[in-house]
């Protein structure tokens, strides 16, 4: 049977391209996500038939629509297959199940919470940012082609070079953090766009061999303990998130095999969560200062875990409170910021200078647009924003406050077309340079993330440098280390 490549194939070395034959395609279909997502849409409107008050009713009823609109895409945008389709992906995660999912479980389970408050609005505004969202992305990925597979050479050598990275840059962070030393700034910098980088591994996981595996296990387990004791749990859980989140979407695993990690996944992010609260529930955020006290209070997890309801904490903290005061409370309670073009033209400049040049902190205590300050006017006692504690304000929230449902409309579709600039320069690589795009997907899934919770002149600001930091570290990291194809390596490895 003759294998079919990918369209522009030929513009490639022909030792990159990896055949791939129909019963392979057959075989890893990603029909199993359509059922999951029904499965879980399903459970959801029968708790909430059960569970929710009447009061709560219509708030609870638009969550779910967003609910339902947001699976939808996603079954659409996984079956594309692509690196631009999985960031869109996971842009859509964290407000769906932060704002849309947590007002359902609030609405059944802390039914008198603050956070309620306001929820047909809160829901209303998504649900119009969503539609109009989604039908622009749509458009700009209507011919969005599959992801390239590799050679099975350049696969086993490109996993090999990124997980290396990420082994070197966390190295480098922890020692730096642990023991003071200089160069902490540059650590930071290099591990915050290294410890994405697994997507690439998960991507090409039917071309890892067995010492692979391990290497990668021990290293998950490595970083999952250490800031699991110093009480950083994001960066703990985010490598194997974004390792699962290729593995899911782009890689030619079996069904079963990702349905037994979908399995995986469901008992032992819950487990965790419970065990990682413990340092924070026994030491409160005492991060790299005393890892002998962190580590003796991780002694007591099983107490932790009877004393903590981790789910409420796991919504509470994933709840955007900072977009929802916005939202619900103004103009009622706090007026419109307005929109002037030439002062959000000159934070934006000022926004985009690199933080090693000026005090970031300082502009945006006194910026009108730029940063989470703002949030001190809905109550000092509710947020407190100061330079160590921050919530965002979301990209909603900020649109919000510039004037209502006209600079969400329009928010709507701006981000749509700047994530098509992002997703122009990565298919651009794709068809040149696939390892390439697939290493700039892994850099950007940070930006595709977070972006949801900062305001649009901070989103711009990180899409920009994190797009050029990530073309540096490819050439500067990775592609050195990466031997063309026909060279010693596929010799080897063959």
């Amino acid at each position: 049977m003759s294998p079919f490549y990918y369209e522009h194939a030929d513009e490639l070395p022909s030792s990159y391209v990896q055949e791939v034959y129909p019963e392979d395609v057959a075989a890893t279909k990603l029909g199993w996500v359509k059922w999951l997502i029904i499965i879980g849409l399903l459970t959801t409107i029968i708790a909430i038939f059960i569970g929710v008050r009447p009061e709560h009713l219509v708030g609870v009823f638009l969550a779910f629509l967003n609910c339902l609109i947001v699976g939808t895409a996603i079954v659409k945008l996984a079956n594309k297959r692509s690196p631009c389709s999985l960031l869109v992906i996971s842009f859509l995660l964290w407000p769906t199940i932060g704002w849309c999912l947590g007002t359902i479980y609030f609405a059944i389970f802390m039914p008198h919470t603050e956070l309620l408050n306001g929820s047909i609005r809160l829901q209303g505004v998504i649900l119009i940012f969503l539609i109009l969202y989604l039908t622009t992305i749509f458009y700009i990925l209507r011919d969005e082609k599959p992801y390239i597979h590799l050679a099975e050479p350049v696969g086993r050598r490109l996993n090999s070079v990124t997980l290396l990275f990420l082994l070197f840059t966390f190295g480098f962070f922890a020692v730096t953090k642990v023991w003071q030393l200089p160069g902490e700034g540059i650590a930071g910098t290099l591990f915050l766009y290294s410890f994405y980088v697994p997507l690439v591994a998960g991507a090409q996981a039917t071309y890892m061999r067995r010492r692979d595996k391990l290497f990668l296990i021990v290293l998950f387990g490595l970083m999952v303990f250490f800031f699991t004791v110093v009480n950083r749990r994001r960066y703990a859980i985010t490598p194997i998130l974004s390792f699962l989140l290729g593995y899911f979407l782009l890689s030619r695993a079996r069904t079963k095999t990702k349905l037994l990690f979908i399995l995986i996944l469901l008992l032992g992010f819950p487990t965790y969560m419970i065990i990682g609260n413990t340092v924070r529930y026994f030491v409160g955020f005492i991060g790299y200062e005393d890892i002998g006290k962190s580590l003796h209070a991780l002694k007591g997890w099983k107490y932790a875990a009877k004393e903590t309801e981790w789910a409420d904490a796991v919504f509470t903290r994933l709840f955007f409170s900072g977009g929802h005061a916005i939202i619900t409370e103004t103009p009622e309670q706090v007026p419109y910021v307005g929109f002037h073009p030439a002062e959000y033209l000159q934070e934006t400049a000022i926004a985009f200078i690199p933080g090693k040049f000026f005090d970031r902190m300082e502009f945006e205590v006194n910026a009108k647009y730029a940063g989470n300050f703002v949030l001190n006017n809905y109550g000092i006692s509710k947020f407190f924003i100061t330079r160590r504690h921050q919530v965002g304000v979301t990209s909603l929230g900020h649109f919000w406050l510039l004037g209502g449902y006209p600079f969400i409309i329009a928010g709507a579709l701006i981000l749509a077309l700047l994530h098509g600039l992002v997703f122009k320069i990565i298919n651009r690589a794709l068809t040149r340079k696939p390892e390439m795009a697939l290493f700039l997907t892994a850099c950007m899934l940070q930006s595709a993330i977070e972006m949801s919770g900062v305001d649009f002149i901070n989103v711009m600001r990180l899409l920009f440098w994190r797009m050029v930091l990530a073309i540096a570290f490819y050439y500067v990291f990775i592609a050195p280390f990466l031997k063309r194809p026909g060279t010693v390596l596929i010799e080897e490895t063959a």
